[in-house]
């Protein structure tokens, strides 16, 4: 069986009108990644469209509820008249999400496409996906405590001696 973006590659190719349409692919990516309670989050939208011309189009949509987070992401067309070829585009852009307190939270990223000819706005994908934020790792307040008690160690046995 042909992989979907080899399948979708030749399914472009041989037939070029369908080209000008919806994106092929987009996916996620949370930064950082696991998402810690102190450091602010940004949310980056990447994919591939199936014709020359898309275009990522800021503003995006973000609503932070108590447990969810909902972006919606705008992706244009070429405009009339441009010339547009079959071909894989890639398109990226990101978010800020700001710092969100712990806990688990679900995902939605709504990605619309935008019709610069008519105006025309569709819904082209959605990706649902859950996180979780947690805590700053104590880690490095452990490897001090560690530390102290290794040199306090030391110093007791060098002054019972």
């Amino acid at each position: 069986m042909l992989p979907r973006r080899l399948f979708i590659a030749l399914w472009m190719a041989l037939f070029p009108s369908a080209a000008y349409s919806y994106p092929i692919i987009f996916g996620t990516t949370l930064d950082p990644d696991p998402p810690l309670a102190s450091d602010p989050l940004s949310l980056i939208v990447a994919g591939v469209a199936n014709s020359s011309g898309f275009f990522l189009a800021p503003p995006y949509d973000v609503v932070i509820g108590a447990s969810n987070v909902d972006v919606d992401f705008f992706l244009s067309s070429p405009a009339p008249g441009e010339l547009t070829m079959a071909v894989l585009t890639s398109f990226q852009d990101s978010v800020s999400l700001g710092t969100l307190a712990e806990g688990d939270y679900g995902l939605t990223v709504n990605l619309f496409t935008i019709q610069r000819q008519t105006g025309a706005v569709a819904l082209a994908d959605v990706h649902t996906s859950s996180f979780t934020v947690v805590p700053e790792p104590a880690s490095m307040q452990l490897l001090v405590l560690a530390l102290g008690a290794t040199v306090l160690a030391r110093w007791r046995r060098a002054r019972s001696s």
